[in-house]
């Protein structure tokens, strides 16, 4: 579990770059109605409408977005591969869940491989559509984290981590059922919306994962450990502590002296 939280910065981390890589301005109308053109060209129908996804001065910027993808997925791979390690480590019915989530995470990085390939055909005049490797990718995913969100639940830990991880577990389960819905309908809308709510979810995860250690004990705990430490104490103490010195001249009421 400790190793998914340092992966799951990573996946986070690349997921930035690769989102500031891949935005494209101005904002235009893409087919399906979605916002994201990298999800409009993983999605397209037809290759006649690259041009309504992309202008002719973007396909190079696509292109390097695409070499950050084969990172990204090899950084989510892993995360989930590690996830489903730990579920399956924990013996009965969670043998299930790990396999399941170490197989569809697997399943989906192999077609998110063939998609990126259709994709960089296709920016490059072929004719080789994406869409299919898209939708059976998209559909993985929704069933990876479905089965992973058992994982975020632990009634032993600290309030604050505890409800964290019970969010993030109800947060995941609901984007695996309305993602498989939409890819099921071919949805791009609904697949756009149900992504965007997956990576909220994974963010309440990294969450609950990176803070096993750190919210042990509970929230001021942390903030007293943390305080401690030399860069911050400084901080922590200030103003200087008093030294119990007289500031100023002594004030004596000769009247109370006699």
């Amino acid at each position: 579990m400790r190793a998914s939280a340092w992966v799951g910065l990573a996946v986070l981390a690349v997921a930035i770059g690769l989102a500031v890589v891949s935005h494209f301005k101005p904002p235009r109308a893409l087919p399906d109605g979605v916002h994201s053109p990298t999800l409009a060209l993983e999605l397209i129908r037809d290759r006649v409408l690259l041009p309504n996804i992309l202008r002719p001065n973007e396909r190079a910027q696509m292109t390097r977005a695409l070499a950050i993808d084969f990172l990204f997925i090899a950084a989510y791979t892993v995360f989930f591969t590690l996830l489903g390690a730990a579920s399956f480590a924990s013996g009965g019915w969670w043998r299930v869940a790990g396999a399941v989530v170490i197989a569809a995470v697997i399943g989906a990085a192999v077609y998110d491989v063939l998609e990126n390939l259709a994709m960089l055909d296709i920016l490059n005049g072929g004719a080789r559509l994406p869409r299919a490797f898209s939708l059976a990718k998209w559909r993985l995913i929704f069933i990876a984290i479905g089965a992973s969100a058992p994982l975020f639940r632990d009634t032993t830990a600290t309030p604050l981590r505890r409800w964290v991880g019970y969010a993030a577990c109800a947060l995941a389960l609901f984007v695996a059922v309305e993602g498989v819905f939409a890819v099921q309908r071919e949805d791009a809308k609904l697949i756009e919306v149900s992504a965007q709510r997956m990576v909220m979810a994974l963010v309440l995860g990294e969450f609950f994962l990176s803070t096993q250690r750190t919210l042990r004990d509970g929230v001021l705990p942390a903030l007293d450990r943390l305080a401690r430490r030399r860069v911050l104490n400084a901080i922590a103490n200030w103003p200087s502590a008093d030294l119990d010195k007289t500031v100023g001249e002594v004030i004596v009421d000769s009247r109370r002296s006699r």
